[in-house]
């Protein structure tokens, strides 16, 4: 069994590792040791002041509204993110999302290859495809896995989202 690294361990509802929800600019920036320096950022709204920062050299992404954080992306190059003790891209697609619906207590909502957890506040973009008869997983093929969010901004899920769930296999 691998072992986890706990800065890059997403808990559900507040955060990954040492970042937490609601966090200033300036004290994720005290954290650049262990996520990375700020590598680039980009105002996406400054009349409701939402920015982008991109951290270190594998792309961290994280998502700031009046100075704090409420998103935090990570790509498939986070090969140490964890989720209750499993590597999230390093495990098979399926054990990911069963995890995030025990974790979550109820099914997740599916669209074409987007999972989301609305009570955990995750979301996984490329781990299954939703078709007429459910969601199937992706192979474990790393270069399909788009990413992981972890997002207070869990609200605005379409309603075409449909119920799924992995318990069921």
């Amino acid at each position: 069994m691998a072992t986890i690294d706990k800065s890059w361990a997403v808990i559900p509802n507040h955060g990954m590792g040492k970042l937490k929800f609601g966090m200033s600019r300036e004290n994720v920036d005290k954290l650049q040791g262990v996520y990375g320096t700020l590598k680039s950022e980009k105002a996406v709204d400054p009349v409701r002041s939402i920015v982008d920062e991109r951290r270190g050299d594998d792309g961290l992404g994280l998502t700031f509204v009046n100075n704090r954080l409420v998103t935090i992306g990570l790509e498939p190059a986070h090969i140490l993110a964890s989720l209750a003790g499993k590597l999230i891209f390093r495990e098979p697609a399926e054990d990911i999302l069963l995890e995030a619906e025990r974790l979550n207590g109820k099914p997740g909502l599916y669209f074409k290859n987007y999972a989301t957890f609305k009570d955990i506040k995750l979301a996984f973009g490329g781990f299954s495809e939703m078709g007429q008869n459910g969601a199937t997983p992706l192979k474990p093929d790393r270069n399909s896995y788009v990413g992981i969010y972890v997002s207070l901004d869990q609200n605005a899920i379409p309603e075409f989202f449909q119920p799924f769930s992995w318990s069921k296999l």
